[in-house]
């Protein structure tokens, strides 16, 4: 449905304010659920996921497609990729410095009011954002419907799909660690710099976006997927030999969640460039994010079931066994990159 209304960056801006404002609704209702009393809250928190997972469609897949719509040119399309990965690395700062007090307060009326103010602080963003996307041009060279750009014709579909196999690759293994990442910080690690784990992803996340565009400047997406996703599976494997405790498992998380990093903006980078119309822009970028949130649902139930055995089943793991389980996928992930670089997403390169 969207690929038929999401053709430029205007229609583009225009439903990502409507998906701004539904989503940013629907997470209010969520997050209001923690004072909705007794048998009622499991039903209000299903139902108001749901509406919030539905909406929340409207606002990324316009914001994805926005990545190939708003320019033609690869050095424009590195530096929004590259913005889009510094504002969600600040997202998750934010949410590491609120983490301490939410954690704290442990189900306390306190705690709830934090959770349901951070919630509205990120509304209140989110849909300033979203229209503020509208005082960006559009491209300085428009192409007519139908045009084919001398040297970004439409892909064949073998790399699209090598595309959406490292997605996946790459969602898979970045769960383990993020989806363990405050049950690790709050209940294996005991001290007070554990805390801050969420912190110092997220600032590795940010910091390391001007050596990205560096690195793609220099020598295009596939350099940058190779450089990143061997420093992905290296500092991961750093992080699980060194000390799990103070300033190691600090730099742990700050390594991991920069190479990170540079694997997903390379990965958005390529797809961006083979979805510049007229390839059917905001279809590709629809089936790109459908494969990447089915692959985390999809891991889910695997990962809920180790959270509850390594933390809440009676016999909690050992903190270095579940520092492997969050960081061996990272090495497997990216060793698959690697070979996905030598196979279907080169061939990018030539269609």
């Amino acid at each position: 449905m969207l690929s038929r209304i999401v053709v430029d960056c205007a229609a583009a801006a225009r439903i990502q304010r409507v998906g701004a404002i539904c989503a940013s609704l629907a997470l209010l209702a969520f997050t209001a659920g923690a004072f909705v009393p007794g048998d009622l809250r499991t039903p209000w928190l299903v139902a108001t996921l749901i509406g919030f997972r539905l909406a929340y469609s409207l606002f990324d897949v316009p914001q994805n497609a926005y990545l190939s719509l708003a320019s033609a040119e690869a050095s424009a399309r590195a530096a929004l990729s590259s913005v889009r990965f510094t504002a969600s690395g600040a997202a998750t700062l934010t949410i590491g410095l609120a983490f301490a007090a939410i954690a704290v307060a442990r189900g306390e009326p306190a705690g709830r009011t934090l959770f349901l103010g951070l919630a509205a602080f990120t509304a209140v963003v989110t849909i300033i954002g979203a229209f503020r996307v509208l005082a960006y041009p559009a491209p300085s060279e428009p192409r007519p419907p139908g045009a084919i750009s001398p040297d970004l014709d439409v892909p064949r579909l073998k790399p699209y799909l090598g595309l959406l196999v490292a997605i996946s690759a790459v969602t898979m293994a970045s769960e383990f660690f993020f989806k363990f990442e405050a049950h690790f910080a709050a209940l294996a690690v005991p001290g007070r710099i554990s805390p801050w784990l969420l912190v110092a992803a997220a600032a590795g996340q940010i910091s390391s976006q001007p050596l990205w565009r560096r690195v793609a400047a220099r020598g295009g997406e596939e350099r940058l997927l190779a450089s990143a996703s061997v420093a992905w599976g290296s500092c991961a494997l750093l992080a699980f030999l060194a000390p799990i405790q103070g300033p190691f498992l600090l730099l742990g998380g700050f390594l991991y969640s920069a190479s990170l990093s540079g694997v997903a903006v390379a990965v958005w980078m390529i797809l961006a460039r083979v979805s510049v119309p007229p390839a059917n822009t905001t279809r590709r970028f629809g089936a790109f994010t459908f494969v990447a949130k089915m692959t985390e649902a999809a891991t889910m139930p695997f990962l809920g079931l180790l959270l509850e055995r390594a933390f809440y089943a009676g016999h909690q793991w050992q903190t270095r066994d579940i520092w492997l389980v969050m960081l061996l996928p990272a090495s497997v992930a990216g060793l698959a990159m690697l070979a996905l670089l030598a196979g279907p997403i080169a061939r990018t390169r030539t269609v």
